[in-house]
């Protein structure tokens, strides 16, 4: 990766991982020495899908994520269930004050995007504001806007 970074004059600043935690659950070691050495060099890493299957709180917090991304359930869940809602409160709580940046994913329409913007998430993504679009598209989409 960084002699792709290098050779294409790309700042590995710039660059930004994700991971989900199953990805970890097999090669830890190798992994996390992985990780360790593209973080030192800059590149940044996401835990993607947070809220699904094992979201391992050790892990997250041994591994050096940037960004935590809460899957789109757990948003549908809390806007709509005060129990996951208060949970959701705790752990935004918990995270933030760890220094982590949050990011709520499946956000689609307004109810989505001002419950995420109410409880503290600092970066929302959905269908509300982009869809996924072909790799040759991006650079017109990002002259738009």
């Amino acid at each position: 990766l960084m002699k792709i970074l290098n050779d294409n004059k790309v700042a590995s600043s710039k660059i930004r991982l994700e991971l989900t935690e199953s990805t970890m659950s097999g090669n830890y070691e190798i992994v996390s020495e992985n990780m360790r050495k593209l973080n030192q060099a800059g590149v940044k890493f996401y835990l993607d899908d947070f809220g699904t299957g094992y979201s391992n709180l050790e892990r997250i917090v041994s591994f050096p994520f940037m960004t935590i991304k809460f899957d789109k359930s757990i948003l549908y869940r809390a806007i709509s269930d005060s129990t996951m809602n208060d949970l959701v409160d705790g752990i935004v709580g918990i995270f933030k004050k760890k220094g982590f940046v949050l990011l709520v994913e499946g956000v689609e329409n307004e109810e989505h995007s001002k419950y995420s913007i109410d409880h503290g998430f600092d970066y929302i993504q959905g269908y509300k504001y982009a869809k996924p679009i072909q790799l040759e598209k991006l650079s017109e989409y990002f002259s738009k806007k």
